[in-house]
């Protein structure tokens, strides 16, 4: 799915089910076509951000994968990361998932 158009008979299904369940709902084809889109590369990046190292990382950092940063420097982030809600990765992805979904319906 990252780096292959989705063009399979099973996924062209799939495609086919969400378009017509997001158009039941009452958005045109382009809307709806812009909620896959979004949703999809969200989906997909996030999940490649979570599995994957980032091209050139060595894995020198710690466990969490997070750098300490210098907190008189960056006092938020070092908040972020001191409290752990950066972290909580499942979280933060279902957040952002119903954002996408319930903007796009109060656009529609």
């Amino acid at each position: 799915m990252a780096t292959r158009p989705a063009t399979s008979p099973g996924a062209l299904q799939v495609l086919e089910e969400a378009l017509a369940m997001i158009r039941a709902d009452g958005l045109d084809l382009e809307q709806a076509m812009d909620v896959i889109n979004a949703v999809a590369i969200f989906v997909i990046g996030h999940a490649l951000a979570e599995v994957g190292r980032t091209p050139g990382d060595e894995g020198t950092g710690p466990e969490s994968g997070v750098e300490p940063v210098d907190a008189t420097r960056y006092p938020n982030l070092a908040e972020a990361l001191a409290t752990g809600s950066v972290l909580d990765v499942d979280r933060r992805f279902l957040r952002t998932l119903d954002i996408l979904i319930e903007g796009y319906a109060a656009a529609g």
